[in-house]
């Protein structure tokens, strides 16, 4: 969008900002930024002064946003790079509620981009847009790398400096808009889709907005831009919902710009670096991606050899703790089981019920029937008879139940010693059946259902590589409504969704329109593909 230029401004000549600054005249206004010549009070250095006015005073930020916008301040004042246009100070929110940006005056020296083309008079050639991209990457790299963001990269954002016959850029303005406020008054037709929806975002939100710039260098029209007057809100949608058209450029430029322009983050290259680096461009003048601030501290003096005693002794020592750490929990192990009753579970149940009188023998009951004469474990002593000389009575070991429990019926083999029923299946028994036990599936297990993918070219057929990049590219919408269509159209050798015919889950999901861009490689013959899917049959697992 032009700039639009006011003759007067809200400061004056001779006003002194921030007792640092005296502002000598007034130079243009764009949106809500005003713009002065500056000199330093103390020793006259020339600057350029940015005024960014908030409607109704401080714009409204949470004390997190703006504690992280003073970090960013602060670190933009030491950093420095060639390419980018020298900050000598950022005042977030001054006494006022207005934002300052003192720099280095780099627009006295050369143009903005938007006006560099204007007058250079000619559309630039896919050589020189990939010089400008090599530089503006750097810049953006080296900024990225001292954890600072531009978020509000556009043409006029870019100063072009002509020596003779090379073409040198310098970025302005790294920092002046955090991301909330970037959202409401920086220009959205530059602006990546996280920005503008208040989404986190990072490195790769700057990326979006220099491929959008690309991409207005190599076709000659903005990407979402229709005209400057154009009202915000078109323009916010349009970024958020439609895909720029297709260019037709080399295959290498094309496909890199299609995986900037995405509107997820994930789908992006992770650093300008590998994004110029795919374009084509020249990236020997990118920092090495190695160097960090781990790469700062020095590496430490390795000891002698006679100092590998300490490692060895340390090891033996932690294996020695291991050892008896392990001894001890198997000595906690055979102790505990050991307390345990000899006999199962079941023989319990049976002694148990020998000890009672079988009601189809007619006899007494029996006692205990050990070997050696001596008694289970814990049972109540045996007393053969009363001082009246009346029956035995029986002992019972402790905790268990003298006849069958609840749901389980007493039958007799042929020893005539009672013996548990099975107990009922599900579908005899009744209200009162215990649950069924932990890991029984209760009730019918949902069925799955098998699609019926068809795939059909119109005036030809898809290669088998693409044909399997679409079905994988189907199954980034998961679990849509059967039966479904898919209509895809040929554009320049790239499968678009068409709203004809498609249903809404394919139509709607962003994941598949990118998955269609680096899935389908190749030349695309079909004009139009329709894919349907319906429901094969039903299975149970």
């Amino acid at each position: 969008m032009p700039a639009a230029v006011s003759p007067t401004g809200t400061l004056r000549p001779g006003d002194v900002v921030s007792t640092r600054y005296r502002v000598e005249r007034f130079l243009e206004r764009h949106l809500r930024e005003e713009s002065y010549s500056v000199r330093t009070v103390d020793d006259g250095r020339p600057l350029l002064l940015k005024l960014v006015e908030w409607p109704s005073g401080a714009p409204e930020l949470t004390p997190f946003e703006l504690q992280t916008w003073k970090q960013q301040a602060s670190r933009l004042s030491h950093f420095r790079h060639p390419l980018l246009a020298q900050t000598q100070e950022l005042i977030p929110l001054d006494s006022s509620g207005k934002t300052c940006l003192i720099r280095e005056p780099v627009e006295l020296e050369g143009q903005p981009l938007d006006a560099f083309l204007l007058s250079l008079g000619r559309p630039l050639s896919e050589s020189e847009v990939l010089l400008l991209a090599a530089q503006i990457g750097e810049a953006l790299d080296a900024a990225h790398r001292a954890d600072l963001l531009h978020l509000c990269l556009s043409p006029r954002r870019i100063i072009v400096l002509t020596d003779s016959d090379e073409w040198r850029v310098k970025l302005t303005d790294v920092g002046l808009y955090p991301p909330p406020l970037a959202a409401r008054f920086a220009e959205p037709g530059y602006l990546s889709p996280e920005v503008l929806s208040g989404q986190p975002c990072d490195a790769r939100s700057d990326q979006f907005s220099l491929a959008v710039i690309l991409y207005e260098l190599l076709s000659g029209q903005p990407a979402f831009i229709g005209g400057s007057d154009e009202p915000r809100e078109v323009v916010v949608q349009r970024v958020l919902a439609e895909d720029p058209l297709p260019l037709l450029l080399s295959q290498k430029v094309e496909l890199a710009l299609q995986r900037a322009l995405s509107r997820s983050r994930g789908v992006r290259f992770p650093t300008m670096r590998d994004f110029v680096g795919a374009l084509g461009g020249d990236v020997r003048g990118f920092a090495p991606q190695t160097i960090g601030r781990a790469m700062a501290v020095k590496p430490r003096k390795q000891p002698p050899w006679p100092r590998l005693w300490l490692p060895m002794a340390q090891g033996a020592l932690w294996a020695l703790c291991g050892l008896g750490l392990l001894l001890g929990v198997r000595k906690l192990w055979i102790s505990a089981h050991s307390k345990r009753p000899a006999m199962h579970a079941d023989a319990a149940m049976d002694h148990s019920q020998s000890n009672e009188a079988d009601p189809m023998d007619g006899g007494e009951p029996a006692g205990p029937s050990d070997a050696d004469g001596a008694e289970p474990i814990g049972a109540m002593p045996d007393l053969s008879r009363h001082a009246d000389g009346g029956p035995s009575i029986a002992s019972t070991p402790p905790n268990r139940p003298a006849s069958p429990t609840k749901g389980t019926s007493v039958v007799t083999n042929g020893s005539n010693r009672p013996q548990p029923k099975p107990p009922l299946s599900r579908r005899d028994a009744g209200a009162d059946d215990a649950a069924p036990p932990f890991g029984e599936p209760v009730g019918d297990p949902t069925p799955t259902v098998t699609t019926q993918v068809e795939i059909a070219g119109q005036d030809g057929k898809l290669a088998a590589a693409q044909d399997s990049g679409l079905r994988t590219c189907l199954r980034q919408v998961r679990r849509p409504s059967l039966p479904y269509r898919v209509v895809l159209e040929n554009i320049g050798g790239t499968l678009y969704v068409s709203p004809r015919g498609t249903s809404d889950e394919f139509l709607t999901s962003s994941d598949f329109r990118d998955c269609l861009k680096f899935r389908i490689s190749g030349i695309v013959i079909p004009k139009v593909v329709t894919i349907s899917g319906k429901a094969k049959g039903k299975s149970t697992p």
